[in-house]
């Protein structure tokens, strides 16, 4: 067991053949300060021939890796391609979606006084996702011909024309699937 958590965190004999893919195999470096975490990626990648000024250079010039410092202050590396995007896609995810049941503490997801628009009693609402965050609640209506699709931003919510093109395209996506035309969408802020 010990072999096998010493392989899995890079310091077997084959390492690494970069700092970025070492930090996506990873998911993550993590030490106190920027020279520690040089050393960490030293012994873990084939960089570690260039020598420690050379490979804190390449850190700090990004390479391919993101750096933040945590709330307590600790250095973390990661592969930019792991790092949230400039634009998040807009998302509308069904009724009892598991990104939505899988976190008890929902505060980083939604603000607390939309929570209840979401989560009541025995049932969460389906909710549409922007910016990586619930913003409101959806819900479709299956008609003889197809379907009509209601979208309901929560209250400060503002949904511009970009924004808007990215609903209609998800209410698009949610019509295929429940394999009925889509007849109508309606967006409105509470």
């Amino acid at each position: 067991m010990r072999w096998h958590r010493f392989v899995r965190s890079g310091l077997g004999e084959r390492p690494y053949d970069s700092p970025v893919v070492a930090a996506s195999e990873l998911f993550g470096v993590q030490a106190q300060i920027n020279s520690a975490a040089c050393v960490a990626l030293a012994h873990r990648t084939e960089w570690g021939e260039a020598g420690p000024g050379d490979l804190q250079a390449r850190v700090e010039a990004g390479e391919g890796l993101v750096r933040c410092w945590g709330q307590r202050g600790t250095l973390h590396l990661y592969d930019a391609r792991d790092w949230p995007p400039d634009h998040w896609p807009v998302r509308l995810l069904g009724r009892f979606d598991p990104l939505v049941l899988a976190h008890s503490d929902k505060s980083w997801w939604i603000d607390p006084e939309h929570q209840r628009r979401v989560w009541h009693h025995t049932h969460v609402e389906a909710t549409l996702l922007l910016g990586g965050r619930i913003v409101g609640v959806w819900r479709y209506q299956r008609m003889a011909r197809g379907l009509k699709i209601s979208v309901e931003l929560f209250a400060g919510v503002r949904a511009g024309r970009t924004i808007r093109k990215e609903i209609t395209e998800q209410a698009e996506r949610v019509s295929r699937a429940l394999d009925a035309p889509l007849l109508d969408h309606v967006v409105t802020t509470s």
